[in-house]
Protein backbone atom coordinates (compact mmCIF):
# COMPACT_ATOMS: atom_id res chain seq x y z
CA UNK A 1 0.00 0.00 0.00
CA UNK A 2 2.87 2.35 0.93
CA UNK A 3 4.96 1.51 -2.30
CA UNK A 4 1.53 2.62 -4.34
CA UNK A 5 0.81 5.90 -2.89
CA UNK A 6 4.65 6.39 -3.33
CA UNK A 7 4.25 5.32 -6.89
CA UNK A 8 1.39 8.20 -7.48
CA UNK A 9 3.25 10.61 -6.27
CA UNK A 10 6.48 10.34 -8.25
CA UNK A 11 3.76 9.71 -11.21
CA UNK A 12 2.24 13.19 -10.18
CA UNK A 13 5.55 14.80 -9.96
CA UNK A 14 6.77 13.47 -13.72
CA UNK A 15 3.34 14.46 -15.34
CA UNK A 16 3.69 18.29 -13.83
CA UNK A 17 7.48 17.83 -15.08
CA UNK A 18 6.33 17.05 -18.47
CA UNK A 19 3.59 19.37 -18.62
CA UNK A 20 5.65 21.96 -17.34
CA UNK A 21 8.10 21.58 -20.38
CA UNK A 22 5.58 21.51 -22.73
CA UNK A 23 3.63 24.84 -21.70
CA UNK A 24 7.45 26.62 -21.62
CA UNK A 25 8.09 25.23 -24.96
CA UNK A 26 4.50 26.07 -26.56
CA UNK A 27 4.76 29.33 -24.97
CA UNK A 28 8.95 29.98 -26.61
CA UNK A 29 6.69 28.40 -30.65
CA UNK A 30 3.78 30.90 -29.51
CA UNK A 31 6.41 33.99 -29.58
CA UNK A 32 8.38 32.81 -32.13
CA UNK A 33 5.56 32.65 -35.12
CA UNK A 34 4.10 36.29 -33.50
CA UNK A 35 6.97 37.60 -33.97
CA UNK A 36 7.29 35.81 -37.76
CA UNK A 37 4.08 37.06 -38.31
CA UNK A 38 5.04 40.64 -37.15
CA UNK A 39 7.96 40.53 -39.97
CA UNK A 40 5.99 39.01 -42.53
CA UNK A 41 3.33 41.53 -42.49
CA UNK A 42 5.66 44.53 -42.54
CA UNK A 43 7.49 42.36 -45.34
CA UNK A 44 3.97 42.71 -46.92
CA UNK A 45 2.74 46.87 -46.25
CA UNK A 46 6.53 47.70 -47.57
CA UNK A 47 5.79 45.20 -50.94
CA UNK A 48 2.32 46.84 -51.08
CA UNK A 49 3.81 50.59 -51.00
CA UNK A 50 5.93 49.95 -53.59
CA UNK A 51 3.86 48.02 -56.00
CA UNK A 52 1.89 51.28 -55.41
CA UNK A 53 4.66 53.38 -56.32
CA UNK A 54 5.61 51.30 -59.64
CA UNK A 55 1.90 51.51 -60.59
CA UNK A 56 2.45 55.80 -60.17
CA UNK A 57 5.28 55.69 -61.87
CA UNK A 58 4.32 53.09 -65.17
CA UNK A 59 1.14 55.67 -65.12
CA UNK A 60 3.16 58.88 -65.30
CA UNK A 61 5.19 57.69 -67.84
CA UNK A 62 2.63 56.30 -70.09
CA UNK A 63 0.58 59.55 -69.40
CA UNK A 64 3.76 61.02 -71.71
CA UNK A 65 3.18 58.85 -74.25
CA UNK A 66 7.27 57.99 -74.77
CA UNK A 67 6.60 54.38 -75.83
CA UNK A 68 4.63 52.87 -78.75
CA UNK A 69 3.09 49.25 -78.65
CA UNK A 70 4.23 48.46 -81.91
CA UNK A 71 8.18 48.68 -81.32
CA UNK A 72 9.97 46.33 -78.81
CA UNK A 73 10.74 49.03 -76.01
CA UNK A 74 6.99 49.85 -76.29
CA UNK A 75 5.58 45.98 -76.09
CA UNK A 76 8.04 45.52 -72.91
CA UNK A 77 6.70 48.52 -71.63
CA UNK A 78 3.13 47.28 -71.74
CA UNK A 79 3.99 43.53 -70.38
CA UNK A 80 5.43 45.76 -67.24
CA UNK A 81 2.61 47.46 -66.70
CA UNK A 82 0.12 44.97 -66.93
CA UNK A 83 2.26 42.97 -64.69
CA UNK A 84 2.10 45.98 -62.33
CA UNK A 85 -1.44 46.10 -62.86
CA UNK A 86 -1.93 42.56 -61.76
CA UNK A 87 0.06 43.16 -58.74
CA UNK A 88 -2.07 45.64 -57.47
CA UNK A 89 -5.36 43.64 -58.27
CA UNK A 90 -3.65 41.23 -56.31
CA UNK A 91 -2.69 43.60 -53.47
CA UNK A 92 -6.29 44.91 -53.46
CA UNK A 93 -7.96 41.84 -52.94
CA UNK A 94 -5.74 41.29 -49.87
CA UNK A 95 -7.18 44.32 -48.49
Amino acid sequence: MISLVKFRREANVILEIVLGVYSIVSIFVIINLTRKIERLEEWGELLATRVTWVQDKFKEIDSKEIFKSEDEVGTIFSALKDVSQILTEVLEEED
